[in-house]
C-alpha cells in the first residue's frame, strides 16, 4: 500500500493528466456518435421526403380533386411501381403473388390463368405505363394505369393507342395486395326479406369500377314453380340509392334456369347491375318487381323489396 501511495505521489500529475485524456476522448466519442446518428436521421428524413415527393403528382386523385394521404404516397406507389416492372420484365410469377386472394379466387386461380387472361393480352414488347390516383373515398385507394409501347421504340405517343385498367389497393393480414381488371372488391351485406312465397338474402356485393354483381342465396316456399324475372326487359330487376336515383340490371346476361326455382327449391345466384363506382354511393334497396308464379292456372306477380339500410 506504501508503494502504491509513493508511486502516485511521484506521478499524480502524469496520472491526472492520463485521466482527463481519458475522459475527454469518451466524452468526444459521445458527441460524435450522437451527431452521426442525427446527421444519418436528417440523411434518412430528406430520402423518405424525396421518395414520398416523387409519388405527389400520381396521388392527385382525379375524380374528387383531393390526394391520397401523404404517409401512403409512398406505399401505394411504391406497390404499382413494383407490379408493372415485375409484369414488363416477365417475372410473373411475383406480379402473380401480389393479387389479393379475392382477385386469385374470383378469376385468377392459377399463375398459368392469369398469364393467358392477363399478362399475354399487355405486355407484349417493349411496354411502359403511367398512374393516377382515381378514388380515394370510403378507404378504398384506386388508381388509373395506362399501359403502352415504349415510345422511343415506336415514336407513337402513349395517348394513341393505350390500355387503361383500374388498380385497387387492398390491406390482407400485415401487408397490401392489388385488385385488377377494375374489381374494386367483396362486401358482405346479409340483409334478407321473408314472405309466405319466397325468401331472399342479399349475401355480399362484388364492386368494380363499372357496375357491381350481388350474389343472392334464395328458397321457394311454395308447393309451386317460381319465375324471379321473365327477362324481357332489364327495368324488373333493379338497385336505388340513397338520392332514390335507380339502377337497372343486366338480367339478360342471366341464362333462364338461374330464375326459376321448383317447388320448395333454394339456389344461389348472382345478378349485375349497372351502377358506376363513386365513393359517395349507397345503394339502399333492392327491388324485384316481377316475381311470376302460377295460381289456379293464372300468372300472379308479386313485389319483393329488400331493404339494405
Amino acid at each position: 500500500m506504501y508503494k502504491l501511495l509513493r508511486f502516485y505521489n511521484q506521478n499524480r500529475f502524469k496520472i491526472w493528466i492520463a485521466l482527463f485524456v481519458i475522459i475527454f476522448i469518451i466524452a468526444l466519442t459521445r458527441i460524435l456518435n450522437h451527431s452521426i446518428k442525427e446527421q444519418d436521421k436528417l440523411l434518412e428524413d430528406n430520402k423518405s421526403t424525396y421518395i414520398s415527393d416523387e409519388y405527389e403528382e400520381q396521388s392527385k386523385t382525379i375524380t374528387s380533386g383531393g390526394s391520397v394521404s401523404k404517409s401512403y404516397q409512398k406505399t401505394y406507389g411504391n406497390i404499382i411501381d413494383k407490379f408493372y416492372t415485375y409484369c414488363i420484365n416477365g417475372e410473373i410469377e411475383k406480379a402473380y403473388d401480389m393479387l389479393s386472394k379475392d382477385m386469385k379466387n374470383l378469376k385468377y386461380e392459377n399463375i398459368e390463368t392469369f398469364k393467358q387472361q392477363y399478362f399475354d393480352n399487355r405486355f407484349k414488347g417493349d411496354m411502359q405505363y403511367s398512374f393516377q390516383s382515381w378514388s380515394t373515398g370510403n378507404k378504398k385507394y384506386i388508381y388509373v394505369a395506362n399501359i403502352y409501347e415504349n415510345i422511343l421504340s415506336t415514336g407513337k405517343s402513349k395517348d394513341e393507342d393505350y390500355i387503361e385498367e383500374y388498380i385497387t389497393i387492398v390491406p390482407e393480414e400485415d401487408t397490401y395486395k392489388i385488385n385488377i381488371d377494375g374489381y374494386i372488391g367483396k362486401e358482405n351485406i346479409n340483409k334478407k326479406v321473408e314472405t309466405e312465397l319466397i325468401n331472399i338474402e342479399v349475401a355480399y356485393v362484388e364492386q368494380y369500377v363499372d357496375y357491381e354483381i350481388y350474389t343472392f342465396k334464395i328458397k321457394n316456399n311454395a308447393d309451386k314453380q317460381i319465375c324471379l324475372d321473365n327477362r324481357e326487359n332489364t327495368k324488373n330487376t333493379y338497385i336505388v340509392d340513397q338520392n332514390s336515383n335507380r339502377y337497372d340490371s343486366f338480367i339478360y346476361e342471366n341464362v333462364e334456369e338461374d330464375l326459376i326455382l321448383k317447388p320448395l327449391e333454394s339456389k344461389e345466384i348472382k345478378i349485375k347491375f349497372s351502377d358506376v363506382y363513386r365513393a359517395s354511393l349507397k345503394i339502399k334497396e333492392i327491388n324485384f318487381d316481377n316475381v311470376e308464379y302460377l295460381e289456379n292456372e293464372e300468372i300472379k306477380i308479386e313485389k319483393i323489396k329488400i331493404e339494405l339500410e
